[in-house]
C-alpha cells in the first residue's frame, strides 16, 4: 500500500475547505493509502487549528487523535532528508496542485 505523509497545510485545507485537499483527506480517513505522520506534525496541526483557525481545543485534540489512530506515527531520528532530490510528488491526482510527500516503503 502506498504510504503518504500529509503536510499540516494539506490536513488543514482538507478539513476546512472543499476541493482536492478535501478529497485527499477523505481518502486518508477511508484508508485508501497508509498515512505516515509524526508527533511534530500532529502538534503543529493542533496548534494551527486552535491559533489560526479558532477551533476549540476540545474539538482540535480529538481530531488530531483520530488522525493519529489512522496513521503510522514515526519520530525522525537524526537529519531529515528530502525525497527524490527534494521534489514533491503530486498526491492522488495528476492534475492536483496539492503536494504531499510519498514515502518510499522499501527503505
Amino acid at each position: 500500500m502506498l504510504k503518504v505523509c500529509l503536510d499540516t497545510n494539506v490536513w488543514i485545507s482538507g478539513l476546512a475547505f472543499s476541493g482536492i485537499p478535501a478529497e485527499i483527506v477523505s481518502l486518508a480517513f477511508n484508508r485508501k493509502f497508509q498515512v505516515v505522520t509524526s508527533t511534530l506534525i500532529l502538534e503543529e496541526l493542533n496548534r494551527n487549528l486552535v491559533k489560526k483557525f479558532d477551533v476549540n481545543p476540545k474539538r482540535a485534540r480529538p481530531l488530531c487523535f483520530r488522525i493519529e489512530q489512522i496513521s503510522d506515527v514515526y519520530e525522525p531520528k537524526g537529519n531529515i532528508q528530502a525525497v527524490s532530490g527534494g521534489k514533491f510528488q503530486d498526491c492522488c491526482r495528476m492534475d492536483s496542485i496539492c503536494k504531499c510527500c510519498v514515502v518510499d516503503a522499501t527503505h
